[in-house]
């Protein structure tokens, strides 16, 4: 529905800017969408169900949980990731990356018994997905709870196991960058090659039409 498409539009932008570091401008495009799903959830009508709002505002909340998570905040990020995650239960995949970020809350706030919690419940909702983002976010999440609770064999296996996913991540990346900037040369190439094929053909028509109306030129007698 476009109720659905905008509260992704907004998720999506916030995640963006939050990837790269600017949290002021994730949280602007965060608060536009809870405010958005605030006022659908006042005015809601038959056309959306109600719970597309409710899923929309919680998982606002939750993203600027992760905000406050970013900026230090841990009380507030725990405070709002937990919301989302009560609210969530129609959207599992935002709910189990929402428990790895307020698992990450918990370990950065030293509550290691919390997060222990979390780390338990996440490998069982995880076991048999297949989602690689979630992967590598888990095992950096596991990584940091066994080096805070001195399980330090554990850590060094997350560690490596989190490298290990990243390194495989990025080269994706790396490939699908490389493959998009050949795309780009190939389409410049054809570009180019076109605007000389049109060219050619102009000037083709031209020297036709010039040795056409030389032609008729030539037969038509002079008048005097």
């Amino acid at each position: 529905t476009k109720m659905v498409d905008q509260y992704k539009y907004y998720r999506v932008l916030g995640n963006l800017y939050l990837e790269l570091g600017k949290i002021d401008s994730a949280r602007k495009y965060y608060s536009i969408g809870l405010n958005l799903s605030n006022q659908q959830l006042q005015n809601s009508d038959e056309n959306t169900p109600k719970n597309i709002h409710q899923g929309g505002k919680a998982s606002f909340m939750g993203s600027l949980g992760r905000c406050f998570l970013a900026e230090g905040d841990y009380t507030k990020a725990i405070k709002y990731l937990s919301i989302d995650i009560e609210q969530s239960e129609d959207d599992k995949l935002n709910k189990i990356f929402k428990m790895i970020h307020l698992t990450n809350a918990y370990i950065a706030n030293r509550d290691a018994l919390n997060a222990k919690k979390y780390v338990r419940q996440i490998d069982q909702l995880i076991k048999d997905k297949e989602d690689k983002r979630m992967t590598i976010r888990a095992s950096e999440m596991k990584s940091n709870f066994f080096s805070i609770t001195k399980q330090l064999d554990s850590a060094l296996f997350y560690t490596k196991q989190y490298n290990t996913l990243k390194e495989a991540q990025n080269e994706t990346i790396r490939k699908n960058q490389a493959i998009l900037m050949l795309s780009n040369m190939e389409a410049e190439d054809r570009r180019k090659d076109l605007v000389i094929i049109n060219t050619n053909l102009e000037k083709e028509r031209a020297d036709k039409k010039a040795q056409f109306l030389t032609a008729i030129y030539r037969r038509t007698p002079n008048c005097t």
